[in-house]
């Protein structure tokens, strides 16, 4: 190159921009002006020029002559338009083989053509030169903006990004959704766009990176202006529970900013009813006075506060396992061989990574289990009481339904052995049965493990078993209705258990040696012929001892003809008969 052109360059450019502050928009806008100059004074300027523009930054003797240079051929190239795949591949050589790697230089390519951003990439890499800091400032933060910005324009969508692997963090997220900001800033956000958005955080396929981003994207000033504070908040509310935990924990607690934001009673209240309505839960119910069931909104909000992610793994292992097998398996994997005496609930859910939360709840429940499957959050909620045994045996109870059962997920259910909440969220009564059967066995298993102290007594335990009973209560910490149960699986003899509420027998089981079916005691009423009925009108009694009675007693006509009959009380409304012939 000449010595006039040389001090053209060095002229329009070394003056201007030697700064390295000066943004590379700055020196764009120079290269373009100082283009215009060069070719006012020298109106014959051809390729051949801009070539020889491209021979300065190949002896890359000083930096800001090289930048110069190298903006100049870009803008001539340019307005010629004679850009082509082949030429950008030499720019990014160049940039390679220079010894100052200018950044502004790669600033200029990347942002001048985005559309070969991650081909860039791959060539800079395979030449070695490229750095953390060029990582930092156009790696997966530079191309996945651009990405998100042709989804914007409809060029591209949220379906295919989500295929590409990518991994970031919050903070890189936060220069993406910066990028981002700055792009549609002043403009509309299309419809399109927004449901785009809005279906990444409801459904799981979509990766949690873009959920993030798709939060990060609706909480900035240009979602507000546009969308409305009222809106954005339904949306991050709907999602909260429908994600595990970090993330469901982050939407949860920025819509909760917003709603502060607003300073809208009704918004809050109507987020309110989003959240209670995306917690399906089964509770114990103590009685079958339903106005007694209902959670005040104090307690909801505590629910929705502590709600934790629950480790899958130990959900998945027990699930659709029968109730004995769960229980002795979760046992062995926890204790292997060095089994406690007294197996203790509480450090069951530790172990399990199940919260379980001590709370006033109303009278009629012994507890509940809240369980979202799709987002693997969820929690126990016990009665902040005194830990009795049969507080124990509720949250054991409690437990099992949270290994063995799934349930819809959209619905919030509540099920216990005589109450059924409205119609569409409540499971049938065959199933809800089965599921009650199926926790309690579970608890049984749980607090009276094979092969422990309290299991053997139970298989030679003699009559009177009601006082028996009660001295093992007493001994080992373990509820009367759960010894009472276990001690029909036990039994080497004839002998029938009848739970009843009301005077309805609402479940029954028979030891092996029981001949007939205790099915058809289903949904039956307890004869007023029988001990037991005196025992549910007679308050002042508590237990019945050992009585000699006939089957007929019982309007039936069972193989034995002369029975025994015991009964015993709980303080919730339950009555629990053996009929035994021994």
């Amino acid at each position: 190159m000449d010595t006039h052109a040389n001090e053209q360059i060095n002229n329009y450019f070394l003056g201007i921009l030697s700064s390295r502050d000066l943004a590379f928009e700055t020196y764009q806008r120079h290269a373009e002006e100082s283009y215009a100059r060069m070719l006012s004074n020298n109106p014959k300027m051809n390729e051949d020029h801009a070539i020889k523009f491209l021979d300065l930054v190949r002896e890359d003797k000083d930096s800001s002559v090289v930048r110069g240079a190298f903006l100049l051929a870009n803008e001539f190239f340019e307005q010629d338009q004679l850009i082509d795949p082949e030429y950008i591949q030499n720019l990014i050589d160049l940039w390679c083989a220079s010894r100052t790697h200018d950044s502004l230089i790669l600033s200029y390519i990347m942002n001048r053509f985005p559309d070969r951003t991650e081909e860039w990439i791959i060539r800079i890499k395979n030449a070695g030169k490229w750095t953390d800091e060029l990582e930092k400032e156009w790696g997966t933060i530079a191309w996945v903006s651009k990405i998100v910005e042709s989804i914007y324009q409809s060029e591209s969508t949220f379906d295919q990004l989500n295929v590409i692997s990518f991994n970031v963090d919050l903070s890189e997220i936060i220069d993406i959704t910066r990028r981002v900001r700055s792009y549609i800033r002043g403009k509309i956000i299309p419809q399109e766009f927004i449901h785009g958005l809005t279906k990444i955080l409801m459904e799981d396929r979509f990766k949690e990176e873009l959920k993030f981003l798709s939060a990060q994207l609706f909480i900035t000033n240009e979602f507000k202006l546009q969308i409305g504070i009222e809106k954005i908040t339904e949306i991050l509310s709907n999602a909260a529970f429908k994600n595990s935990l970090p993330l469901g924990a982050f939407l949860y607690s920025i819509s909760q900013n917003m709603i502060e934001e607003a300073s809208n009673t009704v918004l809050r209240n109507k987020v309110f009813q989003i959240y209670r309505n995306s917690l399906p839960m089964v509770a114990r119910s103590e009685n079958d006075s339903t106005s007694d069931h209902q959670l005040d909104n104090g307690t909801w909000k505590l629910i929705i506060d502590h709600l934790g992610e629950y480790a899958e793994e130990w959900i998945e292992k027990y699930r659709g396992e029968p109730a004995s097998v769960a229980a002795s398996t979760l046992l062995f994997e926890l204790y292997s061989r060095n089994l406690p005496s007294v197996v203790d609930p509480v450090e069951i859910c530790k172990a399990l990574n199940i919260h379980c939360f001590k709370t006033k709840l109303p009278s009629a429940l012994g507890g509940l289990t809240v369980k979202k499957a799709s987002a693997r959050r969820g929690m126990i909620v016990m009665p902040n009481a005194k830990t009795t045994p049969r507080w124990k045996f509720s949250l054991a109870h409690e437990i099992g339904h949270f290994l063995l059962h799934l349930w819809d997920d959209e619905k919030t259910v509540l099920i216990d052995e005589t109450i059924d909440f409205d119609g569409e969220g409540s499971i049938r009564l065959a199933e809800r049965r089965t599921w009650e059967r199926e926790a309690n066995d579970f608890a049984q298993w749980l607090l009276i493990p094979q092969g422990s102290e309290v299991q053997d007594k139970l298989k030679y335990l003699d009559p009177p078993f009601v006082l028996n009973l009660e001295q093992l209560r007493l001994k080992f910490g373990i509820s009367m209705s759960a010894l009472a149960s276990r001690l029909i699986k036990e039994a080497q003899f004839p002998i029938l258990l009848l739970v009843s509420k009301n005077g309805d027998i609402i479940f029954s089981s028979k030891s092996g040696e029981w001949p007939d079916d205790e099915k058809e005691m289903y949904d039956k009423q307890i004869p007023s012929t029988s001990y037991t009925y005196s025992l549910i009108h007679e308050t002042k009694y508590k237990k019945i001892a050992p009585q000699i009675v006939s089957a007929s007693d019982w309007g039936k006509d069972w193989y034995f003809n002369r029975l025994k009959e015991e009964a015993f009380t709980t303080g919730y409304g339950s009555v629990y008969t053996f009929l035994y012939a021994r």
